[in-house]
């Protein structure tokens, strides 16, 4: 017998070649072991279920555990043990079972039980339809979320791409205004070193010119100097010789 963690185990996931405990089945159907086990007792309905056993413990097909649900359907409808005994030896588990010649119509219970099947069957496919659709979501989300993780990554590649670039646009307009900077220091540097040389250039000018004015000056005292001392040197004369 193959264990199977049973709180895994749907129905849509059972397998034909695998048998399962009255446990596994009881949480299948949702219903109480102690109902699976009562079920399938020889007085109930165990010698129409026609159970394997296996070191004296039953163990369930796919088909029994199908047939399990037939029987839960009926209970759960309020027949009796009585009246469901009845429904499966006239009509068997399954609906391929059932002979349209065999339905009275006026045997409620017949059509009572074909209705029963017909749901149960719709049941089936709505369970593994429900499952695919679960499956192909799930393989859509995770479609999905590598597309999102590419779709990021090549954002991030863009982005670092992106970052880089401006960084060396700013190291390169960085270094430019550097050498802009002392460019500009050595010109001005320059251009005052020119406005000093022309400044002391005037200064020098302008002291000669002052230097040259002062002796101008000077010479012009001294002319008038002389020419005083001369005057004064012919009154002197002229008055001796009027004495």
């Amino acid at each position: 017998m193959e264990n199977l963690n049973f709180t895994d185990v749907s129905y849509s996931e059972l397998k034909d070649d695998i048998y399962y405990t009255a446990v596994q089945v009881a949480e299948i159907l949702n219903e109480p072991v102690t109902t699976i086990r009562n079920w399938a007792k020889d007085e109930s309905f165990g010698d129409l279920l026609e159970l394997k056993r296996e070191n004296g413990r039953r163990k369930y097909t796919k088909k029994d555990i199908d047939n399990l649900k037939f029987i839960k359907e009926l209970v759960d409808k309020k027949y009796s043990y009585t009246q469901i005994r009845e429904i499966i030896s006239k009509r068997g588990f399954s609906f391929g079972e059932y002979n349209s010649g065999l339905i009275n119509p006026n045997d409620p219970l017949g059509f009572e039980a074909l209705a029963i099947q017909i749901t149960q069957k719709q049941d089936e496919k709505l369970e593994i339809m429900k499952n695919q659709i679960l499956d192909n979501l799930k393989t859509f989300m995770e479609i999905y979320a590598e597309a999102q993780n590419q779709k990021l990554n090549y954002a991030l590649d863009e982005f670092n791409e992106s970052l880089d670039s401006k960084l060396e646009r700013h190291e390169s307009s960085t270094r430019k205004l550097l050498d802009d900077i002392e460019t500009n220091q050595k010109n001005r540097d320059l251009e005052l070193l020119d406005n000093f040389h022309d400044n002391l250039e005037e200064s020098q000018n302008n002291f000669k010119s002052s230097l040259n004015e002062i002796k101008e000056t000077f010479k012009v005292s001294y002319v008038t100097k002389e020419e005083i001392e001369s005057l004064k040197r012919k009154k002197t004369f002229l008055g001796w010789l009027k004495k």
